[in-house]
């Protein structure tokens, strides 16, 4: 019983400190261009993202959850890294980083938020990737495009 709670402790330490370095590293280094260059943020699916953002984080952009699915969702529309990596690499909005280096970008809200109408613009099935907020907690499919 000490055993595993030394080592729950340990491993409770090495998350939290891995955790500060990723969020400091993504707010030193992130730069990131508006959400869209054609629409303003105030149209209906730009509200649609926003109400979103409330149900998938609370507004808050640092949230890192463990999933029911075994793998971390980051951020404030709760990207996991596989589709984090593809989607930046698919719409390449940050052309200046290598893809080594996408991780650091993933706790950038106005990122997620710009690939997220990206995704939707593109696919209307894409909402997909946030089923529970879209369907179990009622937010409804987002506005037609």
């Amino acid at each position: 019983n000490v055993k595993n709670t030394i080592l729950t402790i340990l491993s409770i330490f090495v998350i939290t400190a891995l955790l500060i370095f990723v969020t400091r590293k993504a707010r030193i280094e992130v730069k990131t261009p508006p959400i869209s260059q054609n629409k303003p943020v105030s149209d209906d699916l730009g509200s649609w993202i926003e109400k979103l953002q409330r149900i998938e984080s609370r507004n808050n952009p640092n949230v890192v959850v463990l999933d029911s699915n075994g793998l971390y969702s980051y951020g404030c529309l709760q990207f996991q890294e596989l589709t984090f990596v593809e989607v930046v690499e698919k719409y390449d909005v940050i052309p200046h980083a290598e893809k080594s280096e996408y991780m650091n970008f993933i706790l950038n809200c106005d990122l997620q938020k710009r690939l997220a109408r990206l995704m939707i613009e593109d696919d209307e099935n894409a909402w997909r990737h946030w089923y529970t907020s879209v369907i179990v907690k009622n937010l409804g499919l987002p506005p037609q495009i």
